[in-house]
């Protein structure tokens, strides 16, 4: 994401919303997650599904694929994985 610093590796919840999910309304407009799947293994919770919106950079409208791995301890999250298709995205309109 041009948004996100680095390797996109960041520590703490406040990091997390600073960094990944605050900007998103700058980046994006109609931002929105569909769920396509919720499930859990374990200590993991798992999201897979889309991501819709448009990037106002281009205006060019986009579903991309996402994936979300949470992992929970003692009732807290300690760990969040996204993966989504930043190509389709961001990508030229």
């Amino acid at each position: 994401m041009p948004f996100i610093p680095g390797d996109g590796v960041v520590i703490g919840p406040g990091a997390v919303v600073q960094t990944a999910f605050a900007p998103i309304p700058e980046q994006f407009d109609g931002f929105t997650i569909d769920i396509q799947e919720l499930f859990g293994s374990g200590d993991k919770v798992v999201m897979v599904g889309h991501v819709k919106g448009v990037y106002k950079k281009t205006g060019k409208a986009f579903k991309a694929n996402t994936v979300q791995v949470m992992t929970i301890k003692e009732g807290k999250m300690t760990h969040f994985f996204e993966g989504a298709d930043t190509a389709e995205m961001i990508g030229p309109a």
